[in-house]
């Protein structure tokens, strides 16, 4: 997003709201300094600033909106695997045929066991054809999806690795992973061996007196170091006691965690490309007008815009562009969400 000061937006007397074109041309005096100029367009590709116009076409405020309901994350899956007393690599953890029982109670803790059999809710990816159970939860708002790794079909016939491929076709695939572990030696991170797995929510139970309390330790792989800022902080030396504060600490670290991952480098490029074919989407349907309409005529029918010729390109939100006339500009989307309404505004 990006964040325009509002000292640089020109404001008038007795009027509610910043006018449209006011806050565009704040805007690209913003865009235009060598500092911001690399925020927006990082990759380097032609675009001129010039040539960004207010789209002011009412029916395209739905379409903006459900573009941002498609953007939005309403659902999570994150994998759990059991760690017994001396298991530290993730080949014994795949092929664990069960959890203990203490394991079984931690899933509780997480959410409901389901069958997913006839399962019309969010999978995560599993297969509700196929049968078999699962655990699932909703927290503010959010549909979890827990692919238990004890819960996925168990290969009898491996490969010469003992690579269980049903499992980790699921797990491996999952940014934020949780291992409940039994065991006191340390785990490296390292030795989950997939392109996916960043964050490690490594859950520890011990005993106290006849009760089971948990501590709790974070891991991350290179890339998503500010995932390791993500709140709630753990604070040491804390063991935590089964129940619904536990699983509200957890989930809201996972959460998070995966959160600031997937703004990691590694992440970004599938995220582009997602939001590049909503926006080409959305330039079919506004494309740029060909024909010119003169300053005094726009204001006869109420606004002040100027719409100039040229060839369409990908809007940025509610924002069109247009392509300088004597470059072969490339495609380039800006994100401008914060604000958007802001820019359907009508013109005094």
């Amino acid at each position: 997003p990006v964040e325009i000061p509002a000292g640089m937006v020109k404001l008038h007397k007795k009027e509610r709201y910043t006018r449209s074109q006011d806050l565009l041309n704040a805007l690209k005096k913003f865009m235009n300094t060598t500092a911001n100029r690399k925020l927006w367009n990082p990759s380097g590709e032609k675009f001129s600033i010039k040539n960004l116009y207010v789209l002011r076409d009412p029916s395209s405020h739905a379409c903006f909106a459900d573009l941002e309901d498609k953007l939005k994350i309403t659902s999570y899956k994150f994998g759990v695997l059991y760690a017994g007393p001396n298991q530290q690599d993730e080949t014994s953890m795949y092929n664990n045929a069960a959890g203990s029982e203490g394991f079984e109670e931690f899933l509780g803790i997480l959410g409901r066991k389901m069958s997913l059999d006839g399962w019309q809710g969010y999978s995560g990816g599993l297969e509700p054809k196929q049968g078999g159970v699962s655990v699932f939860t909703e927290f503010c708002e959010l549909q979890i999806m827990f692919h238990v790794c004890t819960y996925l079909p168990l290969m009898k016939k491996t490969d010469s690795l003992a690579q269980q491929w049903d499992r980790k076709r699921h797990i491996g695939n999952d940014i934020a992973i949780i291992v409940y572990y039994e065991g006191d030696a340390p785990i490296d991170p390292a030795t989950f061996e997939s392109q996916f797995n960043h964050v490690f929510a490594i859950v520890h139970p011990q005993k106290k007196g006849n009760q089971t309390v948990y501590t709790l330790h974070m891991a991350y792989k290179e890339g998503v170091e500010k995932a390791a800022d993500s709140r709630p902080p753990i604070p040491r030396d804390v063991a935590f006691e089964p129940g619904p504060y536990f699983r509200e600490y957890l989930l809201t670290k996972l959460i998070n965690a995966e959160r600031c991952s997937i703004m990691a480098a590694r992440f970004q490029a599938a995220a582009q490309r997602v939001r590049g074919q909503l926006f080409q989407e959305l330039q079919v349907l506004f494309p740029k007008k060909k024909e010119s309409i003169k300053l005094s005529a726009r204001r006869k029918r109420g606004t002040s815009a100027v719409v100039k010729k040229g060839k369409p390109m990908p809007s940025a939100d509610h924002l069109d562009a247009e392509p300088d006339e004597a470059a072969d500009t490339d495609s380039c989307y800006l994100d401008l969400n914060k604000y958007a309404s802001l820019l359907h505004g009508k013109d005094g």
